[in-house]
């Protein structure tokens, strides 16, 4: 049964078993937490209550009465660890499972398959892996988080749809295209994360909040960006498998779009190449279609030498991309960026070797290279950035020779040698660390002490006090009032939109020792007192910290050892989607305990925190203000600082501040260090009086001047992109009366725009009527030509043609 089909029966029913334990197997584990939620609530309605336990299962677990009868006998849920210990520790609530307890568990758990019992276990983990759970599975019912294929992904969409708080009632998968736009992530063999921001972006994005209609149109339109960036593993397959040279050059273009455009890490490009190649590897034997159809043409053992010989090369071109990515992280390039030309020169390599591959050896030349690299797997070198990237891609290229049974070249079994001896050696890596840390344990170091940012008190003593993100609120305030230990959340949303004061008036609630009876913080407590003082038991970490790696193991020691700074603490971790992903894994330790701490991470995007600390936390998306709460957040603040609000006035910063609390702040400050002040004043304070000095611009704009754009050109980057953006906008504005449905469904009128005199843009548009008479054409031309010259770098011929059509100049 899959989890989200669990977790839709629960919504309803209860789905729960009585007569036999429930086994969950999650993969990236997106909904553990939801689904810990969702068996509280199905226990908490037989009068039970949920209890977390950890194996091992003790001598009295099958001698236990039944859970579900009339005794009031709380419901175990065991956590399963992923992996087993080489050796026994004394502390059995800290060491990891070893390998006789487990099996002493899963014996036990054999014997008693008539007790209901809850056990969540990693699929494909060590501890999964293990043949006692057999016979478990047999018996129990078993609930998996599902691999996305054709025939899981509508269920995964269903669920999303029914649970989502994006667009509430509406029938998503009933309207055409929406199912069919989540396609192509099938094909890229993504998993369940993927599917679920994917899902976020559609809704944000495409779903009308009013109506909630799904617009492909717009779909097609405002994510063609991110679908740029999901079309490299079907590129590479088509490389492989037809040998083109225009596939090499689609392949390209979306790797350099990745590093120009989006401005990816050469670290991120090339770990990104290696999981690109991993992936090809792993689906060698299926049949997927690749585009133009000719994949029949192709036999399939031609596809896997292909894929083999790609992966084989990728690792002799390893040394190229080591040199960029090092280049890149002491901040300054001596020489031509290497990643995208070094993968044109994979790409070349492998089409003038891959003719080779049947008759003689395509690696001629480059065995030693390849040795190279394969001889880096398994060492303890601290330096080697691309050890994990290079170790999953042996072992996915390990699994393909071994997987084909067929006669294949001696270049084939030569391969496979050497790859089955690194794998070897990334074997007994894994057996030397797991000795290091099991020797570690209990060890402890003297590290400095901690030195913690003081930071201001909240402002809120609760939540009721807080304008808009309503959601986000309402849910702290549920978590805050019930004071349940072993709670760490997740906040995410936009920079400035209020997620740091949302976790600071959580944290002010939870460390109350005398809060009310809805929950609000009495600020007289001993707590209260101190995080009125700036310090207390709320501690914020910033994650881009220099000394980050330092400061987490200070907090690990201290939260294991009960070395505390009070007898409850509450971290605030700004920028949990920067956090170093080694130092963060470190952390996960004391999130799972939970007694001594919480955490409250604060990220922009969801997606950027490490999936093992996701599904560690209640996750909430904080929104920007509606405009009737930037509004009355505005008036506020301007009270509060000794101001009248004046209606006009507040218009003009709530368009500025774009319904971002901070920069409505932000905005209100620099009102008040203004003093009093007209409307055009205070737009040219705020940046947005740059319309008057564009219209005197207009006629030469308008007349197309040979002098004009290439003097713009030469302008420094952000002057020029700005006010190429603000011709753009003033296009925009001009022409919008008589724009076509695609074009008026794109960005808004920018707010520098939304408050000038109508008259202006009647002058405005007569400047293009006036240009088209002197020029003795129609003044749909002139506009088409300013569309052409101004937007040219960002939409096609093609489309310019589609929005200018049959489109007239208003008078």
């Amino acid at each position: 049964m899959r989890d989200v089909d669990f977790l839709l029966a629960a919504l309803t029913g209860d789905p729960l078993p009585t007569d036999r334990p429930m086994v969950y197997r999650y993969r990236s584990g997106a909904l553990r937490t939801r689904m810990i939620v969702a068996l509280r609530d199905l226990v908490e309605r037989r009068g039970l209550e949920l209890s977390r336990e950890r194996p091992p299962l003790g001598p009295e677990f099958d001698e236990a009465p039944l859970w579900f009868s009339h005794l009031p006998q709380p419901v175990p849920l065991f956590d399963w660890p992923a992996r087993t210990s080489r050796r026994k520790s004394p502390d059995t609530t800290k060491a990891p499972l070893s390998a006789d307890a487990l099996h002493a568990s899963l014996a036990r758990l054999s014997n008693s398959l008539d007790v209901p019992g809850i056990h969540f276990v990693e699929h494909g983990s060590k501890v999964d892996q293990h043949p006692g759970w057999d016979t478990v599975r047999r018996a129990a019912l078993v609930i998996e988080e599902p691999k996305i294929t054709s025939e899981s992904l509508q269920p995964v969409l269903r669920y999303l749809a029914a649970t989502t708080d994006l667009a509430l009632g509406a029938d998503l998968l009933g309207q055409r295209g929406f199912l069919t736009s989540f396609t192509d992530l099938i094909e890229e063999r993504v998993g369940l994360p993927a599917v679920i921001q994917a899902f976020e972006e559609r809704v944000l994005l495409c779903v009308d909040p009013t109506t909630h209609l799904y617009d492909d149109v717009r779909y097609q339109r405002d994510v063609s960006g991110r679908q740029v960036q999901r079309v490299l593993v079907p590129y590479l397959r088509d490389l492989v498998a037809l040998r083109r040279e225009d596939d090499l050059v689609d392949l390209l273009s979306g790797f350099d779009e990745r590093r120009a455009t989006w401005g990816w890490s050469a670290y991120r490009l090339v770990v990104e190449l290696y999981k690109a190649a991993g992936r090809l590897l792993e689906s060698t034997s299926d049949r997927l279609a690749v585009r133009a159809n000719a994949y029949s043409r192709v036999a399939a053992y031609r596809i896997t030498e292909g894929a083999v010989l790609w992966g084989a090369l990728l690792l002799v071109w390893e040394d190229t991309f080591v040199r960029s990515v090092r280049e890149d992280d002491v901040g300054y390039r001596r020489g031509p960026d290497l990643v995208v030309p070094g993968l044109a020169g994979l790409g070349r390599d492998f089409l003038a070797r891959e003719d080779q591959a049947e008759a003689c050896d395509p690696l001629d030349g480059r065995w030693s290279a390849l040795g190279r690299s394969l001889g880096r797997c398994g060492t303890d070198d601290r330096d080697d950035s691309l050890a994990n990237a290079r170790g999953s891609l042996v072992r996915v290229l390990h699994a393909a020779l071994a997987r084909d049974d067929e006669e294949r070249p001696d270049w084939f079994r030569h391969l496979q040698e050497g790859v089955l001896a690194a794998c070897a050696r990334l074997d007994a890596k894994v057996v030397r660390d797991e000795e290091c840390e099991a020797n570690s344990e209990g060890t402890e170091a003297k590290l400095p002490p901690l030195i913690w940012n003081i930071t201001p008190a909240p402002r809120h003593r609760s939540f009721a006090t807080v304008i808009g993100r309503n959601h986000a609120a309402a849910a702290l305030s549920r978590h805050a009032r019930e004071r349940t230990d072993g709670v760490d959340l997740l906040l995410y949303g936009p920079a400035g939109v209020g997620k740091q004061e949302l976790a600071r008036c959580y944290a002010r609630m939870v460390l109350c020792t005398q809060p009310s009876a809805d929950g609000a913080a009495c600020c007289k407590c001993e707590s209260c007192r101190a995080i009125e003082c700036g310090n207390g038991g709320r501690i914020e970490v910033d994650g881009t910290r220099p000394d980050i790696a330092r400061l987490t193991d200070q907090i690990v020691e201290r939260v294991q050892t009960g070395t505390l700074l009070a007898q409850r603490l509450v971290f605030v971790i700004r920028n949990a989607d920067r956090y170093p992903p080694e130092a963060f894994d470190k952390l996960l330790k004391v999130m799972e305990d939970g007694r001594k701490a919480s955490f409250v991470l604060l990220a922009r995007e969801r997606e950027g925190v490490r999936l093992a600390g996701q599904s560690r936390c209640f996750d909430y998306r904080v929104r920007p203000l509606a405009r009737s709460e930037a509004r009355r957040f505005v008036r506020e603040a301007l009270v509060a600082r000794g101001l009248q609000p004046d209606e006009a006035i507040v218009t003009l910063l709530v368009d500025a501040g774009e319904s971002i609390p901070r920069r409505l702040l932000e905005h209100c400050e620099t009102l008040t260090e203004m003093g009093p002040a007209g409307l055009d004043e205070m737009r040219e304070q705020l940046g947005s009086g740059w319309p008057g000095a564009l219209a005197a611009d207009w006629p030469e704009i308008v007349a197309g001047s040979s002098d004009a754009l290439p003097d713009v050109r030469q302008w420094p980057g952000p002057e020029r992109a700005e006010h190429v953006r603000r011709i753009r906008a003033v296009l925009h504005w001009v022409s919008l009366p008589g724009l076509s449905a695609k074009w008026r469904n794109g960005a808004g009128v920018d707010p520098a725009l939304r408050h000038l005199h109508e008259g202006v843009r009647r002058s405005l548009m007569a400047k293009m009527v006036w240009q088209a008479d002197r020029e003795g054409t129609a003044a749909e031309t002139v506009w088409a030509r300013l569309v052409e010259t101004w937007l040219a770098d960002w939409l096609s011929p093609d489309w310019c043609n589609s929005l200018i059509a049959d489109v007239p100049i208003n008078n």
